[in-house]
This record gives C-alpha cells, sequence and structure tokens, in this order.
C-alpha cells in the first residue's frame, strides 16, 4: 500500500456510490491517530533529495547551539567590562574587543545559517511538490475511467493534488520545531549549569506559548 493509499486513502478498488468524505470532527484521538504519518513523511522527504536533507539538519542543528554560545560570550563581555573598570587607568580593551568581535561573530553565523537553511529548504520543498504530483499522476493512471468518473474518487485526487503544497509546509513546521525543541533543550541545560532557578523563566516563557498553539 503507497503512502498517498494511506494518507488520502486512493485505491484502484470500486468504491460505493454513497461514499462520502466524512465530516466528523476531529477530537485529539484521531489528532494523535495522525502523527503515523510522520515517520513514513519524513522517510520519502530524506528519500527525495538526501544530501539537502541531511545539509538541512546538520545546518538547524548547528544553528541550535548558538544561542547558548551566545549567551555564554554576553555573561564574559558583562563580566569583562566589570573587570576593566574596576582597574581605572591600567584599563586593557584588546580583550573585551576580542570578545565583542567573536559575538558579532556568531551574529553574522547565525545569519548566515539561516539564509543557507531557508535556501536547502526551498530546494528540497520543490523538488519533494514534483515529486509528489508524479507520483499522484502514477498512481492515478492505474484508474479505471469509470473510477474518475466516481465523484468520491474524483474528489480524494483532487484533494490530494491541493495538499501538494500543504505537505510542504508540513515539512517545514516539522524541522521547525524539531529545532526549537533541540534549542529549548540546549539552553535549559546550560541553564543548569548557569542558574538552574532560570528554568522557571524558561518555562514561564515557554508555557503561554505552548497554549497559544493549542488553542
Amino acid at each position: 500500500m503507497s503512502f498517498f493509499t494511506r494518507l488520502f486513502g486512493l485505491s484502484n478498488a470500486p468504491t460505493s456510490p454513497t461514499g462520502n468524505p466524512s465530516t466528523t470532527k476531529v477530537t485529539w484521538r484521531d489528532s494523535w491517530a495522525a502523527l503515523q504519518y510522520i515517520p513514513p513523511f519524513l522517510k520519502k522527504v530524506y528519500q527525495t533529495h538526501p544530501y539537502l536533507a541531511l545539509a538541512n539538519i546538520l545546518l538547524r542543528l548547528f544553528k541550535t547551539t548558538l544561542p547558548l554560545a551566545t549567551l555564554y560570550l554576553g555573561k564574559l563581555i558583562i563580566d569583562e567590562v566589570v573587570k576593566q573598570m574596576s582597574l581605572g587607568a591600567q584599563q586593557d580593551l584588546n580583550h573585551l574587543w576580542q570578545l565583542v568581535a567573536i559575538e558579532l561573530g556568531l551574529v553574522l553565523a547565525s545569519e548566515i545559517l539561516s539564509r543557507l537553511i531557508a535556501l536547502s529548504e526551498a530546494l528540497l520543498s520543490d523538488l519533494f511538490a514534483n515529486q509528489s504530483s508524479v507520483e499522484l499522476m502514477r498512481h492515478a493512471s492505474a484508474f479505471d475511467l469509470e473510477q474518475f468518473e466516481d465523484a468520491s474518487i474524483y474528489d480524494k485526487l483532487e484533494r490530494a493534488r491541493r495538499q501538494t503544497n500543504g505537505r510542504v509546509y508540513l515539512m517545514t513546521n516539522i524541522l521547525a520545531q524539531v529545532q526549537d525543541i533541540i534549542g529549548v533543550i540546549t539552553l535549559s541545560i546550560g541553564l543548569i549549569f548557569f542558574n538552574p532557578w532560570l528554568i522557571l523563566l524558561l518555562l514561564v516563557a515557554v508555557i503561554p506559548a505552548f497554549i497559544a498553539e493549542n488553542y
């Protein structure tokens, strides 16, 4: 059974003339059950272009470490400023400017990584959309003429065609969510070593966004 058959219920088997799409309200159980399609979906994305997929993942993983590094450098800069102020006339700002230069480099690296992630994601999205369209046409070519005249079959084919771009957005959202989760975990580890009480502030900052997303 192909991915399109499982996802959209597309089959070349005869269907009942009364088969209409269900209008039942989606529940939490239905939403959790739909997660079973994510692994085969991600597998298809990877098979579209393995190198682009790996490049996108590695770039995102590297970018998740930058917020913690930037935060730590900010601490070093503040400590160095306090130290130099206590020295009075014997100030040596070379180390301070080195830290500022590294901080600037991290900001530029974050911007460059964002551009590279967007580029690889756009290329991968276009390739995946094209491949999905080709597979959908190949799947539809196995149907008989009578099945194309079936309203329910035609509706499913049309829905699958329209949702090709929607699956591209799904890929983008999944990768972004994974990146955010890894980033929060990395930042949490850093906060534990610096000051465990700051984890509470992190939770306070994350919970409203979580509630808004679920609402």
